[in-house]
């Protein structure tokens, strides 16, 4: 313990000491402009939620940029989370996935379930034009997400909410 009190106070000194100082700031908007920000980031993330399954249709087909995508999401999600709230660590157990009205417990019989139903490519009619409208919409909520990571310091419970869904979605699907 001694050592690293030591340490801190080494480096306090040597950052006392040099000319530049590392100074983190969120620009400071006025209040109504922060609270348009909030407003329009629910607005996006309920319209994130409505169309995530049409998203998901491209999902096998184009694996890993939707993964990379999605991942970029979740990232920026849990950082505007962890702004106003502190995430528990979930235990690792099996999750109950609804999917086509149907409970399912665990990967395998979700999988199972999505390759029968849903991933078969005859009925996946897909078009360049539909991925690169998915991919889109994606980076717009991204965007949206960015911008109040940037200057947003006003939460809501729906704002709370809503991301945690988000959240929760864009899991269950990084999972599977």
């Amino acid at each position: 313990f001694g050592s690293r009190l030591a340490s801190a106070e080494r480096e306090q000194a040597i950052c006392s000491e040099s000319s530049t100082k590392m100074v983190y700031e969120v620009p400071s908007l006025p209040d109504p402009e922060i609270e348009v920000m909030r407003e329009k980031l629910i607005k996006d993330s309920r319209q994130f939620l409505d169309e995530f399954d049409s998203f998901l249709l491209h999902k096998e087909l184009y694996r890993s940029l939707f993964l990379y995508t999605l991942e970029s999401v979740r990232d920026d999600v849990v950082k505007i989370l962890q702004r106003f709230i502190s995430l528990p660590t979930e235990p690792f157990q099996p999750r109950e996935v609804w999917c086509c009205g149907i409970s399912f417990i665990g990967n395998k019989e979700y999988t199972d379930h999505y390759k029968q139903v849903h991933n078969q490519k005859t009925k996946q009619f897909l078009k360049l034009c539909e991925l690169k409208l998915a991919l889109t919409k994606i980076a717009i909520f991204h965007r949206t997400l960015q911008g109040y990571l940037k200057a947003g310091n006003l939460s809501s419970c729906e704002m709370i909410y809503v991301l945690k869904q988000v959240l929760k979605k864009v899991d269950n699907t990084l999972d599977f």
